[in-house]
């Protein structure tokens, strides 16, 4: 049964295509990448034609970790937001980030793709960071 804290994605990476489903909110996410052929993407892309975001991502390593680095484009140009994934909560409590990634947002509703991609605009805070 799907409750709020699920979400499934259509995602293109390069010349891949996939289904992610992810559960959960905040630190500790569930998360499931499936491949599927382009066809099959193709065929389902107009189902996300209320609820799309459109960014680049760029891999940076620091500290034996790596940053995703997510430049926003169309109705979002101007967010940026970085990702880094722990191994454990406690990984990423100890983790000590460097300024220039600015203002923690992990579990802010308002940055989660899905609701960014609901929204097709930046979120309100966004002065702010």
């Amino acid at each position: 049964m799907a409750g709020k804290d699920l979400e499934i994605r259509l995602r293109r990476k390069g010349s891949m295509h996939f289904i992610t489903i992810k559960r959960g909110h905040g630190r500790r996410r569930l998360e499931e990448e499936i491949a599927i052929p382009e066809p099959k993407f193709r065929s389902l892309w107009p189902l996300t034609r209320a609820a799309r975001i459109a960014k680049r991502r760029y891999k940076i390593p620091c500290r034996g970790h790596r940053i995703e680095l997510d430049v926003y484009q169309g109705p979002h140009r101007g967010l940026i937001t970085a990702e880094i994934e722990f191994d454990s909560i406690r990984a990423s409590r100890a983790f000590q980030p460097a300024k220039w990634l600015g203002r923690e947002i992990t579990g802010s509703r308002e940055y989660a793709n899905e609701a960014l991609a609901r929204r097709q605009g930046l979120p309100r805070k966004l002065t702010h960071v």
